[in-house]
């Protein structure tokens, strides 16, 4: 990924994301936003999302004079007056006049990836959460998933990519996956009482499913670069569980687990997504037997490793099943809408028939 810093591909880069909110929600209102910590009041543009797995409202205008950065407001209520960000991501632009405009201190900044698609992304520098402020160091380590490496000028920083503004449905799950991130992250500093080792201890299940064991980071995958598929792997393949899986049975996931299926409240599978193999191949085997070891109480739950399609050619593939399947791993690629296995079945059939919708045994 390459970081946006020439002024003029900035305001075009404001302009685009106007349009794509545009496409996805509609006509704009204006309501009211409060900023915390006396932060004041304003008037902004808003678009809602009520269609959404949960309510989503951005506040944006470009048109303002905010001074030396534009902001784009993210809040997961319904839209109306005194409305509250979950967080802020700010596009520095100090000043339209110099033909670059770049403060790694802002949070927020536009990037252009390696199939020159234009994402909104965060840099993860800090958040405010009165009274305190979370450190740089605590929000990487709780997004270390989702952080890639970009080309920022003079330097290589670590990005989390929040969503392509080309899609009108990744920019909404995109907004909405970041912003829920973020909300966790929050509570649970504050519960935490700013303690970064029990931050890690009570992050539960995103879907407030709670889990007695707990695992701690004991490593980090180096990625020196790829283009970022990750995130709408994973909620592509969270969205074909869901449409599957009985209600006895929920796609969760944590900050560790990329993907889970919980049952009576036990993890029964686990699934990793990978952009492509090589080393990940072998960092993905390691996280899944970790995974399975420490969070598991039955050692023998199914362990999925996942692909988006086009991560490796036919012959990578076919040697990648022969490694996995000999250590108990299966290997599932996305297509299109689908998850499939190396044979062509579908994920499904991998799965214990108990846990899929219409099975009488369910």
């Amino acid at each position: 990924m390459r970081i946006i810093a020439r002024t003029s591909e900035i305001v075009e880069t404001l302009g685009l994301l106007k349009r794509s909110l545009k496409r996805a929600f509609g006509t704009s209102r204006h309501y009211v936003w409060s900023f915390p910590g006396g932060g004041g009041q304003a008037e902004i543009p808003t678009w809602e999302d009520s269609g959404s797995h949960e309510r989503l409202a951005v506040g944006f205008s470009s048109e303002e004079d905010w001074g030396t950065r534009v902001p784009v407001l993210v809040a997961l209520e319904k839209a109306g007056n005194g409305i509250s960000p979950v967080v802020e991501i700010n596009i520095p632009l100090k000043d339209r006049r110099k033909a670059i405009n770049r403060n790694r201190k802002v949070n927020g900044c536009f990037a252009r990836d390696e199939a020159g698609r234009l994402w909104l992304c965060h840099r993860g520098v800090s958040l405010t959460t009165t009274p305190t402020r979370i450190p740089k160091e605590t929000i990487h380590t709780y997004f270390q998933k989702w952080l890639v490496p970009a080309d920022d000028g003079s330097q290589m920083s670590n990005i989390i990519p929040v969503a392509p503004l080309d899609s009108a449905e990744e920019l909404s799950f995109g907004l909405v996956r970041f912003a829920s991130a973020i909300r966790e992250l929050k509570s649970t500093w504050a519960i935490a009482g700013g303690d970064e080792q029990k931050v890690f201890h009570l992050c539960g299940w995103r879907s407030e499913i709670t889990f007695p064991e707990r695992i701690s980071r004991v490593f980090t995958e180096v990625q020196p670069s790829y283009e970022y598929r990750h995130g709408p792997v994973q909620q592509a393949l969270q969205h074909y569980l869901r449409e599957r899986l009985v209600t006895k049975c929920q796609a969760v996931l944590n900050v560790r687990i990329d993907l889970g299926i919980v049952r009576d409240d036990r993890l029964v599978a686990i699934f990793e997504v990978k952009t492509g193999l090589g080393s990940q191949l072998y960092s993905g085997i390691g996280q899944l037997l970790v995974y399975r070891q420490q969070l598991a109480q039955d050692k023998t739950v199914p362990l999925f490793l996942v692909l988006p399609a086009g991560a490796a050619t036919f012959e990578e593939l076919g040697e990648a099943d022969q490694i996995l399947r000999g250590i108990g791993v299966t290997l599932v690629f996305q297509k299109g809408k689908n998850f499939v296995l190396s044979d062509e079945r579908e994920l499904c059939d991998a799965l214990n028939p108990q846990w899929i919708q219409g099975n009488a045994a369910a």
